[in-house]
């Protein structure tokens, strides 16, 4: 029981994303391996004891939470091959040799037989999805047991519960399309002979069903800091939007399916095409503004001025900054790293080295493409010319003549950028050339671009980003505002004034001008598409844009990098433009790659499951 006391201890202390790591070690039930083998236990102890009073019920759905890391956090290692799943899209390059991208994908030599140990990031078989899932049912299935705990908040944490099964499932359904459906906790003695796969559309069912019970359980935004990163109404209702916008989409609603193979069964897409799905996006998207609107609290966060630093600031606050107190008032589903300290203490502050992308970063073992930063349009909202002649100086493509950045403010906090402020001082991204040294930015291995990440470094030094904690979001309000403003485009043929005001209200937060008026459709789509991108690049996002609308002329397309060189001219650089390592699908695209393979293990298993199209 000492260790029951020590879980105390911790609920007593910290808020739950301490909570989590705390249980990480006790002993895990994993489902790709020992799921059909497995008693499902609880943290080690027995259900008796674990739900005898509210302290020790609490432990079993924050162990729940705890398998609910998102992919950037290395606790749980669910990265893409130890970078950002962004480096397979047309926004960004890995350069080193850290499995994912560079090892599996740029090669085109991921399978079914490979794709269990490469596919860290992958929401089957062999991370947590069906372990969050087990535990969330048997808090579920307990929690009544719990004396001394008031209806309410048993109310509440059941709603918790049962939004954590609905995002676990939603995962796996972008990644892979249906999946088996667990609906309980079983017993190892009870477990059916079959888990068969879902179709696409009773999976969406299922899932929307959960929101839409947990939405009726959950409050609208958590009032204690210390429930800071516990779901509620606003989350539910905001994963509906994100689930039925996925839904609508051309992948799973069309009259062709995305693979020939595909044809056979409706795993990985409903059969046909629908507006009607569209509609219900719509619709989804419409009842989260009347609830914004009757209850307030999330709100983007607003600049403090009109100056280039408050866009910046206040851009970087929303995607990654923990505010304390009522808590970040557009993150909707999200997390705070944690780690230990060198006493095994559990802290909340936060470290770079808890975050896969410091080394991706600081180390430019990741970049952008030029294609991505040139998609960053002017202040004024005018586009970054498209076939630009690079080898005219003294054109300087980030600041004016007078020295002010001319383009929009997220590009500089997405990208570290030659001459910006960076730690201090000002920023040095340049190469060798013409007998100069290498900037102190500039990456360490030549032929590596110049466009290094900073999103989520806001500063590289120890004064202002060690132990300076942030938030990693899965879904922040601007991608409800975002959602919203393309499902009604689809819906009705074209925008409407609240589509316009949607995509608006993100681009006002940053300075940017509203859009302009009387786009068709496919313009407006495309101005949502870009503003997702630069919005949400590094967040996990713009990769599932491009498959849910089968972009594959974005994959198909060659690439490039940039490497800026000094010259002995004061502001004159040379822009040395190349292309990155070849990739795959540039000469043998196959449209299978928009859905993951099962791993042939899972498959071998023969408990229910169909591979992929194409796989």
């Amino acid at each position: 029981m000492k260790r029951i006391k020590n879980i105390e201890k911790l609920l007593l202390h910290f808020c739950i994303s301490a909570i989590l790591l705390g249980l990480a070690s006790c002993e895990e039930i994993t489902i790709g391996d020992k799921f059909l083998s497995q008693t499902p236990e609880t943290v080690g102890f027995p259900l008796d004891s674990m739900f005898s009073n509210q302290v020790n019920a609490e432990t079993v759905l924050a162990r729940a939470y705890s398998y609910n890391l998102p992919p950037l956090c290395v606790s749980h290692q669910l990265t893409f091959g130890k970078t950002s799943i962004e480096m397979i899209t047309d926004l960004g390059i890995q350069w080193f040799a850290e499995t994912g991208a560079q090892n599996f994908i740029y090669p085109g030599t991921l399978n079914a037989s490979n794709a269990g140990n490469v596919m860290s990031f992958f929401r089957y078989g062999n991370d947590f999805s069906f372990e969050c899932i087990r535990y969330a049912y048997l808090f579920l299935e307990n929690l009544d047991k719990v004396p001394n705990m008031s209806a309410e908040l048993k109310t509440i944490r059941k709603g918790e519960a049962n939004l954590l099964i609905a995002l676990r499932y939603f995962i796996m359904l972008r990644d892979v399309g249906g999946v088996p459906w667990v609906p309980k906790a079983y017993s190892v003695d009870k477990l059916p002979k079959t888990f068969p796969r879902m179709t696409v559309e009773e999976q969406v069912n299922k899932i929307d069903s959960l929101c839409d019970l947990a939405a009726s359980q959950l409050l609208w935004s958590n009032s204690s800091p210390n429930d800071y990163m516990r779901f509620n109404k606003a989350s539910a209702m905001g994963l509906k939007v994100k689930l039925l916008l996925d839904a609508a989409r051309p992948l799973f609603n069309s009259n062709e399916p995305y693979h020939p193979d595909g044809a056979k069964n409706r795993y990985t897409w409903y059969g046909n095409y629908s507006v009607d799905r569209w509609k219900r996006a719509e619709a989804a998207g419409k009842s989260f503004m009347d609830a914004l609107n009757a209850n307030g609290y999330y709100n983007l966060i607003q600049p403090k001025g009109n100056t280039h630093d408050n866009y910046r600031e206040a851009f970087a606050d929303g995607y990654g900054t923990r505010m304390m107190g009522p808590g970040n008032t557009e993150a909707l589903i999200s997390w705070l790293p944690v780690f230990q300290d060198t006493n095994g203490s559990v802290v909340t502050s936060y470290s770079p080295n808890v975050i896969l992308l410091w080394n991706s970063a600081y180390w430019a073992k990741t970049t952008s493409t030029l294609e991505f930063v040139n998609m960053f349009p002017f202040k004024d909202g005018t586009d970054f010319p498209e076939n630009f002649d690079w080898s005219k100086p003294p054109f300087n493509p980030w600041f004016d003549a007078q020295g002010n950045p001319s383009r929009d403010p997220r590009l500089y906090e997405t990208i570290i950028i030659n001459g910006d402020r960076y730690a201090s001082r000002k920023a040095e991204t340049w190469d060798i050339g013409n007998g100069y040294a290498r900037g102190r930015e500039a990456v360490a291995v030549t032929g590596v671009g110049t466009f290094k990440h900073r999103k989520f470094l806001r500063e590289s030094s120890n004064a202002t980003t060690w132990n300076k904690p942030i938030q990693i979001s899965f879904l922040r309000l601007p991608e409800v505002f975002l959602s919203y403003a393309e499902a009604l485009n689809e819906a009705n043929g074209g925008p409407n004034a609240t589509a316009y005001d949607m995509v608006n209200r993100v681009r006002n937060r940053v300075g940017l001008p509203n859009l302009t008026l009387g786009l068709t459709q496919v313009k407006f789509r495309e101005a949502v598409i870009r503003e997702r991108a630069l919005e949400f690049y590094m967040e996990q996002q713009p990769w599932y844009d491009i498959k849910f609308w089968k972009q594959d002329d974005r994959l198909r397309k060659r690439l490039h990098s940039m490497q800026i060189l000094k010259t002995n001219k004061t502001n004159v650089w040379i822009y040395n433009i190349f292309e990155p390592r070849e990739r795959y699908w540039w000469t043998a695209w196959d449209s299978k790659w928009l859905m993951w393979p099962f791993p042939q293990g899972e498959i071998d298993k023969d408990y229910g499951l169909v591979q992929n199209p194409g796989w």
